[in-house]
């Protein structure tokens, strides 16, 4: 469990990368999929959540970041779609943090 001196730091920190309005990600089976502008909210609460699990299970976990070859328009420009996805080593007992 996290003490209050951790939480409160990291709460505050959320509001400097709010969720867009009227954008709606979902995590699928290769992570979160969108835009490059979109993503900023949903990389910075997955390394949360990257370095939370970390910290519950001593394994190193991270959060991966790449691009896909496909390319949407977006406000008339052609832009590549990133993704961002979550992983960890929960059985890779190769890679403990101690």
């Amino acid at each position: 469990m996290m003490h209050q001196e951790q939480q409160t730091p990291l709460l505050e920190s959320t509001s400097r990368f709010p969720p867009q309005k009227g954008v709606k990600l979902s995590y699928g089976t290769s992570g979160f999929r969108a835009d490059a502008s979109v993503l900023s909210a949903a990389v910075f609460r997955a390394g949360i959540l990257a370095a939370l699990r970390s910290l519950q299970t001593q394994f190193i976990t991270g959060v991966m970041i790449t691009t896909l070859h496909n390319q949407v328009y977006v406000r008339g420009k052609l832009q590549p779609i990133l993704v961002a996805a979550v992983v960890y080593g929960s059985g890779l007992k190769s890679l403990p943090l101690k």
